[in-house]
Formats: C-alpha cells, sequence, structure tokens
C-alpha cells in the first residue's frame, strides 16, 4: 500500500533543513528595522539585547554585507531622555510662539492693506466729487459772468450814447489768464473798434470817463451795494459841451435806482441839477459854506 502511495505522490520530498541561526538573525534584523523607525522608542525587545554573532554578513536594513564586528556595535535605541524631550518641546513651543506673531503681523500687514485701499477708494471718491463740484462752479462762475458782462455792456453802452448822443457800443472780453479771470474792453464807434487801456485819454470828450463812471455804477448795482453814492470830481476829462450830459446821466440814474449821490465837483453844469446844492469857500484860510 505504501508502494502505491509512493507511485501516487511520487518520491519522498527531501527534509527541510531549518537554520535557527539564520532564522533568529533575520528576525533581529528586522526588529532593529522596525525600531529604528519609532520616533518615541520603547524599550528595546529582549532579541535586540543579544549581541549578533561577527560571523553574521546578511542584511540589516537595506545594509549589504555588514562586517560582524559594525553589527556588534550596534547599541539599541534608549527612550529619550526627560532632558532632551523637555528642549523638544520648548523648542516647538518657541517655535510655536514666533510662528503666532508672524501670523499675528501678516494678519496687521493685511487689514493695514486692506485699510490703505478703502482710504484710497474714498479718497478717489471724494475726487471725483470734487471735480464734479468744481466743474458746476465753474459752470456757474461762467454763467454768472456772462450776465455780469451784458448788464454791464448794456449800463455802459446806454451812459455812452446819452453823454454823447452817438451810437456807441461796449463790449467786454473775459479772458483767464495764468488761472485768473481777466476783462478787456472794447470801445466801437463809427465802425470803428478799440481796446481801452486805462488810463485812456486818447479819445477826445472824455470817453474814457464816462466808461469808468458806468462801469462803478454798473458793478456797484451788480454787487447788491446798499446806501448813497460819494462821487468826487466824476467827468472832469468830459469837455464843456457834454458836460450837461453827463449831469442828465446821474440824475436819471438817482430816480431809477433810488440811489443818493453825493457829487464833489468844480463843474457848475453838474451842480445845476441837484436837488440841494452847497458852496464852500476859504478866505483867509477860513471855509464857508452856503447854499446855492
Amino acid at each position: 500500500m505504501s508502494k502505491n502511495l509512493n507511485d501516487l505522490f511520487g518520491k519522498k520530498p527531501a527534509p527541510i533543513k531549518m537554520d535557527y541561526a539564520e532564522m533568529e538573525l533575520r528576525v533581529v534584523a528586522q526588529s532593529v528595522e522596525l525600531e529604528l523607525k519609532v520616533v518615541e522608542s520603547e524599550p528595546i525587545s529582549p532579541l535586540l539585547a543579544r549581541q549578533v554573532p561577527s560571523s553574521y554578513k546578511g542584511t540589516v536594513t537595506g545594509r549589504i554585507n555588514v562586517p560582524g564586528p559594525e553589527l556588534q556595535q550596534l547599541q539599541p535605541p534608549n527612550r529619550v531622555d526627560g532632558a532632551r524631550r523637555d528642549r523638544l518641546a520648548a523648542d516647538i513651543r518657541q517655535a510655536v510662539k514666533r510662528l503666532d506673531v508672524r501670523q499675528g503681523k501678516k494678519e496687521l500687514l493685511e487689514q493695514q492693506r486692506d485699510d490703505s485701499v478703502m482710504k484710497r477708494l474714498e479718497a478717489q471718491q471724494q475726487l471725483d466729487t470734487f471735480d464734479k463740484v468744481q466743474i458746476l462752479l465753474q459752470k456757474t462762475s461762467d454763467y454768472a459772468r456772462q450776465q455780469a458782462k451784458s448788464r454791464i455792456e448794456e449800463i455802459v453802452t446806454s451812459a455812452l450814447s446819452v453823454v454823447f448822443g452817438k451810437e456807441y457800443s461796449f463790449t467786454v472780453d473775459l479772458q483767464v489768464r495764468s488761472n485768473r479771470p481777466e476783462a478787456d474792453y472794447y470801445l466801437t464807434s463809427e465802425g470803428v473798434t478799440t481796446q481801452l487801456k486805462p488810463p485812456d485819454y486818447d479819445r477826445g470828450g472824455g470817453v474814457a470817463d464816462v466808461v469808468s463812471l458806468a462801469l462803478r455804477l454798473a458793478v456797484g448795482e451788480l454787487e447788491g451795494i446798499a446806501g448813497p453814492l460819494f462821487l468826487d470830481e466824476v467827468g472832469k476829462h468830459v469837455s464843456a459841451e457834454f458836460a450837461p450830459n453827463v449831469a442828465y446821466f446821474l440824475k436819471e440814474y438817482s430816480s431809477k435806482f433810488g440811489r443818493q449821490i453825493v457829487l464833489i465837483t468844480h463843474n457848475e453844469a453838474l451842480a445845476a441839477v441837484s436837488d440841494h446844492s452847497l458852496a464852500v469857500t476859504q478866505k483867509s484860510g477860513v471855509s464857508k459854506v452856503s447854499v446855492v
């Protein structure tokens, strides 16, 4: 029957040779490799306490053909001592503190950056608003200047026509020079236009005097200045031919605008149209006032 079994299963296999010393060394090598990977090492296993025979030529953690004495010098890793653990813990705490400080600085810088962005946006919005206000004021100022310009041109032209009885046209040219508004005056008569520059006495009959008087009256009315009007030596360059016309112009102005005029003059034609005239004379250093 055994023969049949031998025939059925073949020849009896050779017995496995067990090298217990080699197996033990392999177990030791594997234990060393595992223990070296542990950070917080526990007490090493009793197997590692044994000395590895110097004749072992196997592989431990990837090292090939390690000499026997080297392997014998391999000391089992001990538990991390308390002092080293405390130093490591202190280093970790310091690193965490430094990280917290840097994180705080980072958050502060980010907050400052966000605040700066918001302030820049607010400043830009205010700048846009200021630009719009400036444009509005500029347009309002331009409109007011144009209105005043038209009114002044009308008053001065009327004064010239009343005094000289000719067709005159007075115009104002508004210009902006060096960011400042300026006005140039032009007078047109008999098809000829000339620019008036004070003092301008080139034109006969005291045209510049009448223009100056009319400008003062026009500006006073546009500014809304109340109270009596004091004038000194008005129309002193106006010829005697046109002096009564100047007096008539002042009389009409006083009546139309309801403004009292106090006039100092040596021109009898101007004094003749007043409601009340006073004469001041001086003799021997003594002034005497009399009603005319």
